[in-house]
């Protein structure tokens, strides 16, 4: 797979599909780590609507106060 396409969505409308990318890293000082993902799910028909998904979460290893995950759903249309 070329470097330019290797995160170009995938689904063409089809049902029955699900895809799924994220992102993970640090920062080295505070030692929080984060975490970005994206899903994009097609059921199969009967199933429910086409949606996609993003989600944001932070982790702090000494302060569990400060973690926290966001989540947000999209329709498709």
């Amino acid at each position: 797979m070329q470097t330019e396409t290797a995160n170009h969505l995938v689904w063409q409308g089809q049902p029955g599909h699900y895809e799924v990318y994220y992102a993970t890293f640090s920062h080295p000082e505070t030692q929080t780590g984060f975490w970005i993902r994206y899903t994009l799910e097609s059921p199969l028909a009967g199933h429910g609507e086409p949606y996609a998904q993003l989600w944001f979460a932070t982790f702090d290893p000494k302060d569990s106060t400060k973690t926290f995950v966001y989540n947000w759903c999209f329709p498709i249309e």
